[in-house]
């Protein structure tokens, strides 16, 4: 059965640790770089060096441009589409948003939430399509001109949308 140290172990261990420290803290301020000597300001000096060479340079690859959405794949080839998806029991099972590269869920009325499902790899058929809403401008202005599918929207969402259009 393997109990407590006894109070002489406690001490041993203490010191040795302490040990430990100091050596690691006066080998991390120790620099193994030499410094140089400062150059010589001699004129004889000065006229035998050589300038140095240059070193070749290759040019650097062009990197393929990664998908902005997913971070993996290819980047989009067509426009961002973006889609009002019903979150409610009525409106499942949703169709179409698996493929999704980005689904954010808000708040709706009365506790319930609705999906915005933002696609630029795949174009599959989406539904349960729902109205928009004023906020979703502010949300997807992030990505720029976007398409947006909805089933409509309520009071000044549309116009609010509208006016957010550049």
């Amino acid at each position: 059965m393997i109990g407590p140290l006894p109070r002489r172990n406690h001490r041993k261990l203490g010191g040795i640790a302490l040990v430990l420290v100091l050596v690691l803290a006066v080998s991390g301020c120790h620099s193994s770089k030499k410094k140089s000597a400062a150059p010589s300001t001699s004129q004889a000096s000065s006229s035998a060096s050589a300038s140095p060479t240059p070193t070749p340079t290759t040019p650097a690859k062009p990197t393929a441009r990664v998908n902005p959405l997913t971070g993996v794949g290819p980047a989009p080839s067509g426009p961002i589409l973006a889609v009002k998806v019903d979150d409610t029991a009525n409106g499942r099972p949703s169709r179409g948003i698996d493929q999704a590269d980005v689904i954010y869920i808000e708040q709706a009325e009365g506790g319930l939430t609705r999906m915005v499902a933002v696609f630029g790899t795949h174009r599959p058929v989406v539904e349960a399509v729902r109205s928009v809403r004023a906020s979703d401008a502010e949300l997807l202005a992030q990505y720029g001109p976007i398409a947006l599918i909805a089933s409509g929207g309520g009071g000044d969402s549309i116009s609010t949308l509208n006016r957010s259009i550049v």
